[in-house]
């Protein structure tokens, strides 16, 4: 029976404390999945590596499938802002920047995850999938003044996006000899650059729309 020690509200995550708790179990799965099997490292091992007690563990995850979804979303993060930072104009160059930076961390993660670790990369394509809507939609809402936000639109706009470069990076990733990633990017820009250009169209009509 798993156990159940976690109480968020007793943690404070922007104590030092607990952020140098949550890396050092982080950094212990890292270290842990390059010397075995996934599904074989216990809760036990990972806190012992961290140097926490199962306690603490439980804490700040509530078992180990959320410490591994949390370490992709960190490394994916990290990889989106090596390539692109979200402050960036909202332009093709660098909407290129993103679709490109999204099919190599896929290719990446399929290759580091092949073997006895390959059941663990639909967790990551969820991961990658989700990140990616987050960072586009702060990027859209960056971009667009605050009186021209139509959340419900940008939203939209944001999974049409995110879908449409994860699922072509995807399966670029699946075969990346078919083209380079530039030439994938490229193919993609027009029916994204399309769809977006139609959806902020109607967009900017829905919020400069006169009252009656």
């Amino acid at each position: 029976m798993k156990e159940t020690y976690r109480d968020e509200a007793a943690i404070n995550i922007n104590d030092p404390r607990a952020k140098r708790t949550r890396q050092l179990l982080l950094q212990a799965l890292v270290e842990l999945a390059a010397e075995q099997n996934l599904n074989v490292i216990s809760v036990q091992a990972i806190a012992a590596r961290a140097g926490v007690n199962r306690a603490t563990f439980y804490a700040h995850f509530e078992d180990k499938a959320a410490l591994i979804e949390a370490a992709m979303r960190d490394a994916i993060q990290q990889a989106l802002e090596k390539k692109l930072q979200v402050s960036s104009p909202f332009n093709q160059s660098n909407l290129c920047l993103l679709i490109c930076a999204v099919a190599e961390m896929l290719r990446s993660t399929r290759n580091q995850c092949r073997g006895p670790n390959y059941a663990s990369y639909p967790l990551v394509e969820a991961a990658v999938q989700r990140e990616l809507y987050a960072f586009i939609l702060l990027w859209l809402q960056l971009e667009l003044p605050a009186e021209e936000r139509l959340q419900s639109s940008l939203e939209l706009i944001a999974t049409l996006l995110s879908w449409a470069i994860f699922g072509t990076s995807l399966q670029w990733s699946r075969e990346p000899q078919d083209c380079t990633v530039e030439e994938m990017a490229k193919q993609l820009m027009p029916l994204l650059l399309h769809g977006v250009s139609s959806t902020l169209s109607h967009h900017c009509a829905l919020t400069h729309k006169p009252e009656n």
